[in-house]
């Protein structure tokens, strides 16, 4: 069990770094939040953070956690309350990007 969560980690470290395939959309205190470049609707939002990961789906007028691994119930909370401070700018890259 503790391999799989090392390698989990590893793999989401890869994955972040592969640029090129990730807009990114902003960093804030540790977290970064991104699209992949092959992103599909609904409008959602990759998060990164301490070796975990987490998508929230934002809407008009609520953000929801969709999924999260390896993330503390605390950074989830913080990386929420972030997306619902930046939900406009998100929506406004999402449409930049994707439209």
């Amino acid at each position: 069990m503790h391999g799989t969560s090392k390698l989990k980690k590893i793999k989401f470290r890869v994955r972040f770094n592969e640029k090129s395939k990730m807009p990114k959309i902003f960093d804030k205190d540790g977290f970064k939040f991104f699209f992949y470049s092959n992103d599909h609707e609904p409008i959602h939002v990759h998060v990164w953070y301490g070796g975990g990961e987490a998508v929230f789906m934002v809407t008009s007028d609520e953000v929801e956690l969709r999924e999260s691994v390896n993330m503390k119930v605390g950074d989830l909370s913080r990386a929420r309350q972030m997306v619902i401070e930046n939900q406009g700018f998100i929506q406004e890259k999402w449409y930049e990007f994707f439209k």
